[in-house]
Parts: C-alpha cells; sequence; structure tokens
C-alpha cells in the first residue's frame, strides 16, 4: 500500500471554505496548512482520488497536531468510500476523538472517493483538518 495523498491528480472539496481544501493533502501538519471551514457546524469534505484503489487505512490529523489547543480536534466524523462520488459505502464512525491523529483501519474498500463528514468539530463548533493520509493500492 501507499499513500494515495501524494499524488498530484488529487483533488479536495468541502461545504465551507473549499478553496483551502486542498491544504489537508499537503504532507504537513504545519499550522499555515490547517483546513478550517467558514461556518459552524457539521462540514463535509470529499477528496477525488483520480483513479481506484483498494483502500484499507485512512489516518486524520486534527487540529492539535499543527498546535491549536486540544479542545478544537474534531470530536465526532464519519469516513465513506465510493466511486465517482456515489454509493458511498461508511468505513468508521468515530465518536468522542480526543487524540491529535486518528488512525483507522478497516476491511479494504475499493473506491477512487473519500468523504469525510464532521458532526462535532470540537469546542469552537469550527471543523480543522490539519492532513489526511490514505492508504491503498491502485486497481489497475
Amino acid at each position: 500500500p501507499q499513500d494515495v495523498t501524494l499524488k498530484k491528480e488529487l483533488t479536495v472539496a468541502a461545504t465551507s471554505n473549499s478553496e483551502n481544501a486542498n491544504l489537508i493533502a499537503d504532507g504537513t501538519c504545519r499550522s499555515e496548512s490547517v483546513w478550517t471551514s467558514d461556518e459552524e457546524g457539521t462540514q463535509t469534505l470529499t477528496v477525488s482520488l483520480g483513479e481506484t484503489y483498494e483502500l484499507q487505512e485512512i489516518t486524520l490529523y486534527h487540529a492539535e497536531c499543527s498546535g491549536f489547543d486540544k479542545a478544537l480536534n474534531s470530536e465526532a466524523f464519519t469516513v465513506e468510500i465510493g466511486t465517482d462520488a456515489e454509493d458511498f459505502r461508511k468505513v468508521a464512525d468515530v465518536k468522542g476523538n480526543s487524540e491529535s491523529a486518528t488512525n483507522l483501519r478497516f476491511k479494504k474498500a475499493k473506491g477512487n472517493t473519500v468523504k469525510i463528514t464532521i458532526t462535532n468539530p470540537g469546542e469552537d463548533n469550527i471543523a480543522r483538518l490539519a492532513d489526511i493520509d490514505i492508504w491503498g493500492t491502485l486497481i489497475k
């Protein structure tokens, strides 16, 4: 498996502040590269991988990873994998997170799109993600 977020054809869209959503896939947790929503409440990020992979592991790096207060880490979120932004299958449903990084391992899932829905963004209700690693193998 390889970290497919390091590929050039990756694009990221968000329900809020989409123009800065690609910051979650730049390979760093620097404070200046944290995606932050413009609005309070539930937020969704959709990562289009450009090609189809057999995915098996995702790591999300939260606000604390970039030097923000731990209370601003995403507390609850789901991760889904789909093909062409359709037919999504939930691979993770996290509640009560307080860690700066969340490593999610799951049964292999085929897809070219990963959807992250942050349902509880943390103390100030503003969603933030510092980085994401998506591990998988290209399907040829």
